[in-house]
C-alpha cells in the first residue's frame, strides 16, 4: 500500500475522532499500524483515542512509542502531554507543552492544553493570557470559545460562561463540549429541564464523552434532595478556589470549636453535645456526598458507550 492510501486512512481516523467514534478511529489506526508499525503519527493518534476511552496505560504505551520513533514529532509531544496530565504528572506534561510551543507557536490546541494544565495546578491567573493567544490565532475556533466558558464557569462567573457558551453554539450548534458547558450553566442557574435537554443533545453527538456523563450525573444529583444539597455546596466551594475554600473550612471549624467551648462555659453541656453531633453529621455528609456521586458517575459511564459497529 502506498503512502497516499495510508494518509487517506489517517484522515478517516481523524474524522472518526472528531465525530466521537473512538471505535471507528481505532479500527482505522490498527489497519494502518498492521501495514506500517513504525508510523509515529498513527501511534500518537491511537494514544489520544485510547485516552478518550479512559485506557490510560495503553495510551501511555502508544504515546511513548510515537515519541521514540520520532522525537521531534509535535503530535507525539501533544499526545504525551495529554497522557501525563491524565496521570497528574504535571511537570513532565508542561515540559512537553513548552517544547511544542517552541516548535510551533501558531497552534491553538497547544495553548488550550497548557491553559488546562495551569487550571488544574491552581495557576488560574495564567489561563486567560493563553486563551487570548489561542483566540488571536483562530478567532473562529469553537474549542477556544468553550475553553473561555469553562474558565469562567470555574471562577463562578455564570454570565460570562453563558456568553461564551452561547457564542460557541452560535458558531457550531452541535458542538458537544459547548452543549455540555451550556448545560452546566443552566444547571447552576436552576433550569434543570433545559440543562437535561442540552445534556441529551450532547449525548447524541458524543455518547462516549465522560464530560456529558458527568453532567447527566450532576443533573440527577441536583434533583435528589440528599445529593442536591451536597452538589450546591460543592459547586459553591469549587467557585471559591482552593485558597478561599480552605479559609472557609478553617473558619467553620473555629466557629464550631468556639461554640462548643462557650456552651460548656455557660453550663450547657447538652447544647455543646448537640453542636458536636451537628458538626459530625456535617462532616460525614460532606464525606459521603462525593462518594455517592462518584459511584453514580461510574454507573453512568459503564452504561453508555458507542456500539463497536457504529
Amino acid at each position: 500500500m502506498n503512502d497516499y492510501e495510508l494518509e487517506k486512512w489517517l484522515s478517516h481516523a481523524r474524522q472518526q475522532m472528531a465525530q466521537g467514534n473512538t471505535y471507528g478511529a481505532i479500527e482505522y489506526l490498527r489497519r494502518i499500524l498492521s501495514i506500517d508499525p513504525d508510523l509515529s503519527d498513527a501511534h500518537a493518534l491511537l494514544a489520544i483515542v485510547l485516552l478518550d476511552q479512559r485506557r490510560i496505560h495503553a495510551a501511555q504505551h502508544e504515546a511513548n512509542i510515537a515519541l521514540t520513533l520520532e522525537p521531534e514529532l509535535p503530535l507525539a509531544h501533544y499526545a504525551n502531554a495529554q497522557v501525563l496530565i491524565a496521570h497528574r504528572q504535571f511537570e513532565q506534561a508542561e515540559s512537553h507543552l513548552q517544547q511544542l510551543l517552541a516548535m510551533d507557536s501558531h497552534v491553538p490546541e497547544y495553548y488550550r492544553l497548557l491553559a488546562r494544565l495551569y487550571s488544574l495546578t491552581n495557576r488560574s491567573q495564567q489561563v486567560l493570557p493563553l486563551l487570548e493567544k489561542a483566540l488571536e490565532i483562530d478567532p473562529e475556533d469553537t474549542d477556544t470559545l468553550v475553553a473561555y466558558g469553562e474558565y469562567y464557569l470555574e471562577q463562578g462567573d455564570l454570565a460570562q460562561a453563558e456568553r461564551w457558551a452561547f457564542d460557541a453554539l452560535q458558531m457550531e450548534p452541535e458542538h458537544s463540549d459547548a452543549l455540555i458547558l451550556m448545560g452546566h450553566v443552566l444547571l447552576q442557574k436552576g433550569d434543570i429541564e433545559q440543562a437535561r435537554e442540552h445534556a441529551l443533545w450532547a449525548l447524541r453527538q458524543d455518547p462516549d464523552n465522560p464530560k456529558v456523563l458527568y453532567l447527566m450525573t450532576a443533573i440527577k444529583a441536583r434533583t435528589n434532595f440528599f445529593l442536591g444539597l451536597w452538589w450546591r455546596y460543592n459547586t459553591w466551594m469549587g467557585s471559591l478556589g482552593s485558597g478561599r475554600a480552605i479559609f472557609v473550612l478553617v473558619v467553620a471549624f473555629v466557629i464550631y470549636r468556639v461554640a462548643t467551648i462557650v456552651a460548656n462555659d455557660f453550663g450547657e453541656p447538652g447544647l455543646a453535645s448537640i453542636i458536636s453531633i451537628f458538626w459530625l453529621i456535617l462532616v460525614v455528609y460532606t464525606w459521603l456526598g462525593p462518594v455517592i456521586f462518584r459511584k453514580s458517575l461510574e454507573k453512568e459511564m459503564k452504561g453508555v458507550a458507542l456500539s463497536k459497529d457504529f
